[in-house]
């Protein structure tokens, strides 16, 4: 593999060298520190020699950089094996404690060179603190533009700017390692924003060391890698090279406000971040996404690339005499989202030989920071897009020896799937394209809705050691524009997955093994698998707003044998969790990347507690939302109201209606809290539940006549009451099928004495249907 368009050359790299000091010999002189600028208790006037004063003593010394004195045509040299802080955030030389106000060290009109240029030998580690470090320029192929870092120290960088520099690589930090101890540490309340490189890191270029970034509020945003002519343009923000020795990245900032750790950069490969590991080294490269945080994700959102990669770039080289270097990315906790590209809006992945490209979702190592109940990671909104054009490129491009495991660490035996991630609202040619051989595709708790493809969803198109595994998968609400969901070329694997996409073909076997094991889909024909297959509508919870878990009556509850290496689902939460359903049960494991927990709740947004979602109306204009009553949840969290004037004695407003389906037979208690007008001396209009029982109404509950039916009054007072008892209907074994279902609706009676015209006036809230337990009738006080 060519690299010479990600580093500069030897000579250039020797040039560098020359530029930097080497070590100082330290005295014998006690810790100390030095303050720069100009009146009382300032022990120099510039920061040239408070650094040669700070590395003549011995000890964790500190420079401090006042403000009141600039600090322009900034070109400084530190070489240390010591420990030196570097702060601003004081006003004058006697402040006692910082200020946080940030003193500025600016490179314009001075040495086409670094800002700062820093050597940490081994054992050393610098500080910068409290700093604006702007308008480096290092013409050429030079390195680090705002600062240019190597050797085998530490350098720390905390509550800093780092802003409009320029460099040929590393626009605004360029850090090389000499050693195993290397490292860049980006701290808290960092920005990294503004900075070209010519050729590749725009923001920050790291190479054999280990890149730390995982503290609060700090970002690499609004960056750029342009490239020189057909050279360069990796890594709009972020470029990480192995070398000599291992580079990794490890990102866990969510960035100010939680914009995100990688945001609003621009390259022409990897927009966010490009990860590369060369043929001549024989080592890894990584990208580690780990988020600690465990109410917001680490974002890499808004980031573009000219030609592929708008998140992340990927790849890798095979050397001829046998070494192996991977380039991977480790995502968990984690959102890429609004990326945009070509190809490959979120990643584009390239291997050679041996030598792999790797995106692993990884959400059960780091002492699992992903909260059970919660998405681990996201893949949304991200466009395939040349200029304002939607092209047939890809979300995610995995070219020849690549792997994507989503779902599951790929590289380690025995460690099962826990989390999941949820991929929508992407624009382009193909969710994913395999487009070569020697690729593997495992998507284990992925969900994919309402996504916008030109082409197939899915399309694995390598036909030798290639590898394609849907398992607890759910597919549903995408537009498609090929004729088939899925084209496979190679083995496949489908397991204990939804693929609901009526009026298309659900798979496209271009040769290869196939393997089916308890599918849902709503083309089976093309899966050839017998029972394994088979089509029955899912019954997701609330697709129009985006919600594909699954309601307690759908065919993927109970639908699919345990499994070990499967413990937890899309959200972290348990698997293989036995609801003792009747539809389809074949074993605890629901289908499907969602597992449901309990059979309740089986009515949906029973408190009304934002709007009226998942209610239909029955009469426009009767019932509407009101945050002035409720009687469950926190105080103003609403409930229906429903009313009309001009109404007769007795008279029933319907107002609002839903359509429960029974997961299996058995007895269903029905109740709610309802408000009239009325008190204990006088009637008032009466809130009451109306119910329909179907042995099979079909997916909209109507087919049919009532099997059975009924009401329940819940009050006619001017305060919230329950029905002491509640309705129960009674379902048989012999009575239920898959279509059985209860409709509840919501109906105001006008009860009132006197008036005219009169007015009905009833409120709902917190509506249950609960499936009782077989010995319901003793705990009720009857003896056996």
């Amino acid at each position: 593999m060519d690299v010479s368009s990600l580093r500069a050359s030897p000579a250039a790299r020797l040039l560098a060298l020359a530029l930097v000091a080497g070590a100082c010999p330290a005295t014998d002189a006690v810790a100390a520190t030095f303050t720069v600028g100009t009146g009382t208790g300032c022990s120099h006037s510039t920061f040239a020699d408070a650094i040669t004063a700070a590395e003549n003593s011995a000890g964790a010394d500190t420079i401090r950089l006042t403000r009141s004195i600039a600090y322009n045509q900034v070109s400084a040299v530190i070489a240390t094996s010591q420990e030196l802080t570097i702060t601003g955030g004081f006003a004058t030389c006697t402040q006692a404690a910082s200020d946080g106000i940030l003193t500025v060290l600016d490179g314009a009109g001075g040495a086409a060179t670094s800002v700062l240029r820093i050597t940490g030998n081994t054992g050393a580690i610098i500080k910068l603190e409290s700093l604006t470090i702007r308008n480096g320029d290092v013409g050429g192929t030079g390195y680090g533009g705002g600062v240019y870092f190597r050797g085998d120290g530490i350098l720390e960088i905390q509550r800093s700017a780092i802003t409009n520099n320029v460099a040929g690589y590393g626009g605004g930090i360029y850090a090389e390692g000499l050693g195993g101890n290397a490292e860049l540490v980006i701290g808290t309340n960092v920005s990294i924003v503004g900075n070209t490189a010519r050729y590749s890191g725009g923001g920050v270029y790291v190479e054999a060391l280990e890149m730390t970034m995982v503290d609060p509020g700090s970002t690499i945003f609004n960056n750029e890698a342009t490239g020189v002519g057909t050279e360069g343009g990796y890594g709009g923000g972020l470029m990480v090279l192995t070398g000599d020795y291992t580079a990794i990245a490890r990102l866990g900032s969510t960035g100010p406000n939680h914009v995100g750790v990688l945001y609003g950069n621009l390259a022409r490969y990897g927009g966010g971040a490009a990860v590369v590991s060369p043929d001549d080294e024989h080592r890894d490269a990584t990208i580690s996404v780990e988020g600690t945080d465990p109410n917001h994700w680490v974002g890499i959102r808004g980031n573009k690339a000219t030609v592929a990669g708008g998140a992340f770039y990927a790849r890798s080289a095979y050397s001829l005499n046998g070494g192996i270097s991977n380039a991977d990315i480790d995502l968990r906790n984690f959102s890429i989202s609004d990326n945009e590209a070509p190809d490959g809006a979120a990643a584009y992945l390239i291997g050679e030989g041996v030598s792999k490209s790797r995106m692993f979702f990884t959400p059960s190592r780091g002492g699992g920071q992903c909260p059970p109940g919660r998405v681990c990671g996201e893949i949304s909104r991200n466009d395939a897009l040349d200029g304002t054009q939607v092209t047939t490129g890809a979300i995610l491009h995995l070219r020849e020896e690549s792997i994507v495991s989503l779902g599951e660490w790929f590289g380690t035996i025995g460690v099962p799937s826990r989390w999941g991630v949820v991929m929508q609202e992407n624009r382009g040619g193909r969710l994913f394209y395999a487009s070569q051989n020697n690729t593997t595709l495992h998507l284990d708790n992925v969900v994919m809705t309402d996504n916008q493809v030109s082409q197939e969803l899915i399309r694995h198109a390598g036909e030798d050691s290639s590898w394609l595994r849907l398992r607890n998968a759910t597919i549903a609400g995408n537009t498609i524009g090929a004729g088939h969901v899925l084209a496979k070329f190679d083995e496949t694997t489908l397991d204990a997955s939804i693929i609901w996409q009526p009026g298309k073909t659900t798979l496209q076997n271009n040769g290869g093994t196939l393997a089916v094991t308890q599918v849902i889909a709503s083309e089976f024909g093309s899966l050839n698998a017998g029972p394994e297959a088979y089509a029955a509508n899912p019954r997701f919870t609330d697709p129009a707003r985006g919600d594909y878990s699954i309601r307690a009556a759908s065919p993927a509850v109970d639908g699919a044998g345990a499994s070990p290496s499967i413990l937890g689902d899309v959200l972290g939460l348990p698997r293989n969790i036995d609801l003792d359903s009747a539809a389809f049960s074949r074993g605890p494991r629901d289908i499907g990347a969602y597992e449901r927990q309990s059979l309740e709740p089986l009515v949906l947004n029973a408190d009304f507690d934002a709007d009226l979602n998942l209610w239909t109306e029955i009469f426009a204009g009767v019932s509407s939302w009101t945050n002035q009553q409720n009687a469950t949840g926190a105080t103003g969290s609403g409930s229906v109201h429903v009313t009309q004037t001009n109404v007769a004695i007795n008279q029933e407003i319907r107002g609002r209606q839903q359509c429960v389906h029974l997961p299996g037979p058995g007895t269903y208690a029905l109740n709610g809290s309802g408000r009239g007008t009325g008190n204990i001396t006088v009637p008032g209009d009466v809130a009451q539940l109306n119910w329909e029982y179907r042995r099979n109404g079909g997916e909209a509950c109507t087919d049919g006549t009532p099997t059975t039916s009924g009401t329940l009054m819940l009050s006619n007072r001017a305060s919230w009451s329950r029905a002491a008892v509640p309705a129960r209907v009674t379902v048989t074994p012999a009575d239920w099928t898959f279509g059985s279902s209860i409709t509840i609706r919501l109906v105001g009676v006008e009860n009132g004495v006197s008036g005219s015209p009169r007015t009905t006036n009833a409120w709902f809230d917190g509506i249950t249907l609960v499936r009782e337990p077989a010995d319901v009738i003793f705990r009720n006080g009857f003896d056996p």
